[in-house]
């Protein structure tokens, strides 16, 4: 779809801040593709006193959902999301496309792995 393709141009790891933020916004504003369901919960505004662990919550679900695309061999590639240090530098932009149910493309993320990561990024995206 053309507004994916120039949307993924945009967010290349040279973007500049502004040119992501304007993207960001756009994705959460006018979704191309994808849509939450109409039960899907909001983001979380409130980090729990336990947050979703890196290692053992959030990796695991970025894995089996993103690293077909985003992984070293994937079409995203450019948008890697293999590391902490990955997810962490493209923070807003996974927290905006899983906010719209945009990502993953091809698939969907249980409510369950939604709200993990949502609360997850919530908390500040810790390295915990």
């Amino acid at each position: 779809m053309i507004c994916l393709d120039v949307r993924n141009d945009l967010l290349s790891r040279n973007a500049k801040p502004i040119v992501a933020a304007i993207v960001a916004l756009s994705t959460h504003l006018v979704a191309c593709e994808g849509g939450c369901p109409s039960n899907a919960e909001p983001a979380p505004t409130s980090c729990p006193s336990n947050p979703p662990s890196y290692l053992n919550d959030v990796a695991p679900i970025l894995s089996q959902a993103c690293s077909s695309c985003h992984g070293p061999d994937g079409e995203e590639s450019s948008v890697p999301l293999d590391t902490y240090q990955d997810v962490f530098q493209e923070r807003t932009i996974v927290q905006v496309q899983i906010e719209s149910c945009a990502m993953p493309q091809g698939g969907s993320l249980s409510s369950a792995q939604r709200s993990t990561l949502l609360t997850w990024l919530a908390c500040g995206a810790p390295d915990n």
